[in-house]
């Protein structure tokens, strides 16, 4: 599936998924508009790599992640961020690729009456740097990193421990779009490839 088609299916998932709450009745103008920031760690893994067309496989491990944010809530269920999430996966030799996000995201909340928990749904749109040096023969003509277009689709929930701190938890979802990087002097063209994360972390409302 192209990077547009998988674009296009997770949005029409994820607005399908979101029809249900939005018709609720809870009262959006409860919610508290400002500033926020947010920070978080966990774990995240890179898929099979598919390269133009062919499956490729190699073991990728779950490995070290972590994320932050800046944005503003509109108060009415609604808010966006700017996020950066760096995620690193190794291979059982040991070797490790590096995916580096800055992601613009638009957040649904969805408030629950008499509740500290407030799940969200995201999707977002920005940029990836992908560094493989660490996977490219030694001592050949590498060029083992590419910047490159990227889709979010994440969800998670917040649990409010004050009026201005939330304990968060979060699954992303990482799309890219074709990576090319060249490895002892060979084009390596990556047509499909994704990492998923999850993050537990703080929120801080200002």
């Amino acid at each position: 599936m192209s990077f547009m088609k998988k674009l296009s299916a997770l949005s029409l998932a994820s607005a399908a998924l979101c029809s249900p709450f939005l018709s609720s009745n809870t009262n959006a103008e409860e919610y508290n508009k400002g500033f926020y920031a947010s920070i978080g760690i966990g774990s995240g893994t890179y898929s099979d790599l598919i390269l133009a067309g062919t499956v490729f496989s190699l073991p990728f491990e779950a490995g070290f992640s972590y994320d932050g944010s800046f944005g503003y809530d509109f108060g009415k269920r609604f808010r966006v961020d700017l996020s950066y999430a760096n995620t690193t996966s190794t291979v059982s030799t040991g070797n490790e690729a590096v995916f580096g996000s800055v992601i613009f995201n638009g957040y649904i909340d969805f408030p629950i009456k008499d509740s500290k928990w407030e799940p969200f749904v995201g999707l977002g749109y920005g940029s990836t740097n992908v560094d493989a040096t660490n996977l490219c023969t030694v001592g050949g003509a590498d060029v083992c990193e590419d910047d490159v277009a990227t889709f979010s689709v994440s969800g998670g929930v917040n649990y409010s421990l004050s009026p201005d701190l939330d304990l968060t938890g979060k699954v992303t979802y990482l799309g890219f779009d074709t990576i090319y990087v060249r490895d002892n002097n060979v084009l390596v063209t990556v047509t499909e490839s994704e990492t998923v994360a999850a993050h537990v972390g703080l929120k801080f409302k200002f």
